[in-house]
């Protein structure tokens, strides 16, 4: 079902795709500019019928909503620092817990998906690669295991990655920059990219500021009243479906750059590097939003599409991560490219994905699921300090009973009517954009005539990647091709990953869809259904 010997990656196939998706990519746009307008008027309680909310997300392929059951494994007292370590992982959640022989022929057939971080990742495929050549039983060569990266270390990363690139520490006021907009919120838990929380509200918000203040420059060409929120509600009443999408494309063509796809325009006689760090930052916060929101609906498809537009921007050499840009490869390579089988790429993205409370909008990763766990289970060693004597064997009976307790917890809440929550209420951030929002519509958001430079010139990282596409294409082929076998006698690899972007697999030799998805992070490890 996976078969990357045969059909490597190609950066024409790459970039033909991400050329098909151009109108999706504009309806996607639209509605995250709208979303940011919305949300002001929905924290005023100005949301009504009567306001013209007219863009939608599009709909590639939503799975459908139901309840995803767990069961927690017993914790493995392991680090993962070590490739014996990791082997006993392995072995202990197989052996041990669930109870299969080495020569099962399980095995044989079955695939396995791990989902993890970028260690994870890394280290499974290493005890995979030092086992290919064993002759031993199908158990020890793990060929029927298939690592996945966790899409909440994605997220987290790509955080971490607009944060490098759009931080300054320079002391000069900067407006383009998030450290600007940390210093006038107040935000100070966002100078090292640490907290996900405090990072991904700092991200939104600053996106949210830039597209408001790019529709108040809109508001007063229009020669309209912009000194308060409220006096906008009458303007927007008045605007029919058309003017309104008007409205949203101006802001559009305005802040955020042509398609990635496009042929870059000539530079103008001007430059404006404050301006280009406002698209440069909203066309890379596009991208995260587009992934939350394809993640929270479950929308495989809208997040395949997300996803290529997302390794291209960590194939530039500013991300600095050569091993995330060489992981990302490997994840569409199995989620959207002919070397895996669409049951597969559906089954890893799916998979991916967990539902806790089976709503249609209450999606999450899987490997955050896990984290959430662990999290518990640390909570737990703290509270429950006298039981340190031992330590581990309480660890365990209260990771083995997390579901029945928080099945105990629900039903405890909903007979007293009182319901625990961990997330403290949030201050609605309405004000703090709306000022941010006006601020830089005066200056900082228009485009000047004359060279205007910034202390912190940053790059579109979507068309830089897209030009060191092709030499890290070149890397991965090779790295697989080394590592897999190529079955056809005789065949070149660079001959290989040249032409058979367009040949389709074999599929009669596979008789089986892949199995359920099995997390491995850290010193825990949890069986999803």
């Amino acid at each position: 079902m996976w078969q990357p010997y045969r059909y490597p990656l190609s950066a024409r196939s790459f970039v033909a795709q991400l050329a098909a998706s151009e109108d999706i990519g504009i309806q996607v746009r639209l509605h995250h500019i709208e979303s940011a307008i919305r949300s002001l008027y929905r924290a005023h309680s100005f949301e009504s019928d009567d306001l013209p909310w007219v863009t939608t997300m599009p709909e590639l392929r939503k799975l459908d909503a139901s309840e995803t059951k767990f069961r927690p494994l017993q914790p493995i007292m392991k680090d993962e620092s070590t490739m014996s370590n990791n082997i006993y992982i392995l072995e202990d959640i197989y052996l041990h817990q669930f109870r299969f022989s080495q020569d099962d022929s399980y095995f044989e057939s079955a695939l396995r998906l791990i989902y993890g971080d970028l260690k994870t990742w890394s280290r499974i495929r290493s005890v995979k690669e030092t086992r290919s050549d064993i002759s031993q039983s199908s158990f020890d060569k793990f060929d029927w295991i298939l690592p996945g990266l966790g899409l909440w270390h994605l997220r987290f990363n790509m955080l971490q990655l607009i944060h490098k690139i759009h931080w300054s520490d320079h002391n000069q006021t900067d407006f383009s920059t998030l450290q600007h907009a940390a210093d006038r919120w107040g935000r100070q838990r966002v100078v090292q990219p640490n907290d996900f929380k405090a990072l991904e509200d700092l991200v939104i918000h600053s996106y949210q500021s830039r597209i408001v203040g790019v529709w108040i420059r809109y508001l007063k060409s229009q020669k309209f009243d912009t000194s308060n929120i409220e006096h906008t509600v009458p303007w927007l009443r008045s605007q029919s479906e058309s003017s309104w999408i008007m409205a949203l494309n101006n802001i559009s063509q305005t802040l955020l750059p042509p398609p990635h796809t496009s042929v870059a325009n000539e530079r103008p006689p001007s430059v404006d590097q404050e301006f280009e760090n406002h698209q440069n930052f909203c066309a890379h916060v596009e991208q995260y939003l587009t992934l939350r929101y394809a993640i929270k609906f479950a929308d495989i498809g809208l997040l395949r599409l997300c996803l290529r537009t997302i390794t291209l921007m960590f194939q530039s050499s500013h991300a600095g991560t050569p091993k995330y840009s060489q992981a990302l490869l490997y994840l569409v390579h199995t989620t959207d490219t002919v070397a895996a089988h669409p049951q597969l790429q559906d089954a890893i993205l799916a998979n991916s994905l967990v539902n806790t409370r089976g709503a249609t909008d209450s999606n999450y990763e899987t490997d955050r699921l896990l984290e959430i766990l662990n999290n518990n289970l640390k909570v737990f060693q703290q509270e429950r300090s006298y039981f340190s004597r031992d330590s581990d064997t309480n660890l365990q009976k209260w990771a083995l009973n997390l579901p029945y307790l928080f099945q105990l917890q629900h039903i405890i809440e909903g007979t007293f009517g009182r319901y625990n929550s961990l997330r403290h209420p949030e201050k609605s951030a309405a004000e703090d954009i709306w000022s941010m929002a006006y601020s830089l519509s005066n200056r900082s958001l228009v485009q000047s005539s004359r060279d205007r430079f910034s202390f912190n010139p940053t790059v579109n990282l979507i068309d830089h990647g897209l030009e060191a596409l092709g030499a890290n294409l070149l890397k991965y082929n090779d790295r697989y091709i080394t590592i897999f076998q190529i079955e056809d006698e005789g065949t070149d690899p660079h001959t290989a990953a040249q032409s058979l972007e367009n040949q389709t697999p074999d599929l009669e030799t596979y008789d089986r869809p892949a199995d359920l998805a099995l997390l491995v992070e850290d010193s825990s490890t949890m069986f999803v259904e």
